[in-house]
């Protein structure tokens, strides 16, 4: 409970001193350009002044405009936009609701109209949303960046490990992108090939509901296997008793926050824990702890180490678009600090 509890308290004071970093940048503020197959159309709303907005109501429609019934609950939506009932209708503000919509997995298409009523001076604001398929089968298995996850699958800033010699390998994907209508990802991730078998199961929370901060938060569990390049290509290549290459198996997990602390700027803290060891081939329960001249294949006797990492990560993100770029810069940054308690004591 003392490790928990020390984490947590590291991990507020983490995103305070970072916000505080970041709190005197200036930040200019750009248009993006649209998915290819995303449309934001203000329409004549452009032209509305000194209306107030009595209601915003989410409207979910087909490619060809028919109304239908959506799958993501309506806060999703409307939580993107800096226009709350009562407030006079602004053409800027409503398309930067739009251009956050726009970078959302479970929205295609978005646009807003205004709804008169009785008082001319008074609309209701209606956004139209079509949706997209939450269930999407990839044939790539990377995870979305920024991360402080460990895993095959995580974008490697920083990544204990050697890299692995997969050799021919196919990896795929399904992800569930709405999970609940909240806009949370489900995802499965699997890679497999003559030298390595790697699976992974990952949560994501974008936005934690009711936080002001945008804060959210991701969880992944995963099993690694796989012929480490450590082993296969040095001065000598390392074989166990039996003759065999050594797999290298990783079971683990972690949890990570994020936030963004700027216009482009996410800041991403997480813990996670491997347990690792030393076999002759991707299925089996025999641990080889030796290599063929009994030289010691992990720092633990048994043959199996435990590695506790806290991680970080800083994304400075100004691409024009994030899906189709074609202009703009991303830099990260991330560091991982091991804690040396366990078997091993890394």
């Amino acid at each position: 409970m003392r490790l928990i509890s020390g984490v947590v308290i590291f991990l507020t004071l983490f995103f305070a001193a970072i916000s505080n970093l970041f709190v005197a940048v200036a930040s200019q503020k750009t248009i993006p350009q649209l998915n290819q197959d995303s449309s934001l159309t203000p329409s004549e709303t452009d032209n509305a002044e000194n209306v107030t907005i009595t209601d915003i109501q989410v409207n979910f429609v087909t490619d060809k405009g028919v109304p239908t019934t959506g799958k993501t609950q309506p806060y999703i939506i409307t939580r993107e936009f800096d226009l709350q009932p009562g407030d006079t209708y602004n053409a800027e503000l409503a398309q930067q609701g739009l251009e956050r919509l726009s970078q959302l997995d479970i929205v295609r298409k978005a646009s807003i109209t205004l709804e008169p009523t009785s008082n001319p001076q008074q609309m209701v604001m209606v956004i139209n949303i079509v949706e997209r398929n939450p269930l999407a089968f990839n044939l790539s298995a990377n995870a979305p960046a920024p991360s402080a996850l460990q895993g095959p699958f995580q974008p490697r800033i920083v990544s204990p490990g050697a890299d692995e010699d997969t050799g021919q390998a196919v990896s795929g994907s399904v992800e569930y992108k709405n999970l609940g209508g909240k806009d949370q990802n489900l995802a499965l991730r699997v890679e497999a090939g003559e030298n390595v078998f790697n699976t992974e199961l990952s949560f994501l929370e974008p936005w934690i509901a009711g936080d002001t901060q945008r804060t959210g938060y991701a969880i992944n569990l995963f099993n690694q296997r796989s012929v480490q390049a450590v082993f296969t290509g040095g001065n000598r290549e390392v074989k166990l008793p039996n003759g065999d290459e050594p797999w290298v198996h990783r079971l683990g997990g972690g949890v990570e926050v994020f936030r963004p602390i700027q216009e482009d700027i996410v800041a991403v803290a997480g813990f996670s824990y491997q347990r690792v060891s030393t076999r002759s081939e991707a299925f089996t329960s025999e641990i080889q702890p030796v290599d063929e001249l009994g030289n010691p294949l992990t720092k633990s006797q048994n043959g199996q180490d435990d590695l506790f990492t806290l991680n970080f990560a800083l994304s400075l993100d100004q691409r024009d678009n994030k899906r189709y770029p074609t202009r703009g810069a991303r830099v990260r940054l991330g560091l991982a600090q091991s804690i040396p308690i366990g078997s091993g004591n890394i």
